[in-house]
């Protein structure tokens, strides 16, 4: 068995990133990037958060809170 990623599974990996961020439409938050090898095949997944609710909410439970 090989260790990590062919560079062409390498590739695809870096291909499926840059593509999943041109589905981001939010500029604060966390993407979490997974992969495994199945079969011989590379499996990827994509978790986005933003955290446009949180910063919004504090704003409310802190309205006279100078912003920098």
């Amino acid at each position: 068995m090989e260790l990590g990623l062919s560079e062409e599974e390498l590739q695809t990996f870096r291909h499926t990133a840059m593509e999943s961020l041109k589905l981001k439409r939010w500029t604060h938050g966390e993407i979490s990037f997974e992969f495994a090898m199945r079969q011989n095949k590379l499996c990827t997944s994509v978790a986005f958060e933003s955290n446009y609710n949180m910063s919004s909410l504090m704003e409310e439970l802190n309205p006279n809170k100078k912003k920098d």
